[in-house]
Order: C-alpha cells, then sequence, then structure tokens
C-alpha cells in the first residue's frame, strides 16, 4: 500500500507484505509493488516513492533494486526487533520517470 503521503512535494511511503511463507520467492510481492507504484504514479501524479527495509534482509534489498529502487541511505539500528538485538534501516525510492524506463510498455 501507500502512505505518507506529501502533496506538496509529491512523495508517498510504500509498505509491503507477504504473511504466507509458502508465497515467498514466486514474485507475487514485485508484481504487486509495480501495480502499486504505476496506479500511485497515475492516480496521485507522485513524483517520488520511499521505502525502508531492515539492511539485513538481502533478498528483500535486492527484490527492490530488481523493479528500479535506488538506496537514499541507511539509517544506523533503527529497528529493534523481538530478539532484542539493534538492525539498521535502509532508505529507497524511485522517481516516476525511473519507474517509467522499466515498467511501461
Amino acid at each position: 500500500g501507500l502512505n505518507q503521503f506529501s502533496e506538496r512535494d509529491e512523495t508517498c511511503s510504500l509498505y509491503v507484505f507477504i504473511g504466507e511463507r509458502d508465497a515467498w520467492g514466486k514474485g507475487y510481492g514485485g508484481d504487486a509493488i509495480v501495480t502499486v507504484l504505476g496506479w500511485g504514479f497515475e492516480a496521485f501524479g507522485l513524483y517520488l516513492v520511499q521505502l525502508w527495509g531492515l539492511s539485513a534482509n538481502v533478498r528483500a534489498m535486492r527484490a527492490y533494486e530488481r523493479l528500479g529502487f535506488v538506496v537514499d541511505g541507511t539509517l544506523r539500528e533503527r529497528s529493534r526487533k523481538s530478539d532484542g538485538r539493534r538492525y539498521d534501516r535502509t532508505i529507497m525510492s524511485i522517481t516516476r520517470d525511473e519507474y517509467g524506463v522499466r515498467h511501461r510498455s
């Protein structure tokens, strides 16, 4: 989904969660993200969509990069998981033009 809209900046944040482990690695997340991005750029006139993920989640980070997201930076030790450990967050974004080059036919 999309949230944290900034009308002035023409930006928002993306969130995605595939809860069923059996569905992981089958492209459902990527398909959903491409669809939601297209809708967001067209329906809301967005310029940029951002997201954050746990840096340690290499699989997710690679998937976002394959979809065209670019790493903007890392926020050190911003997430604390139930195991008590702290994890870095990677901030990524994609612009309307970057999306168009990759995903519009």
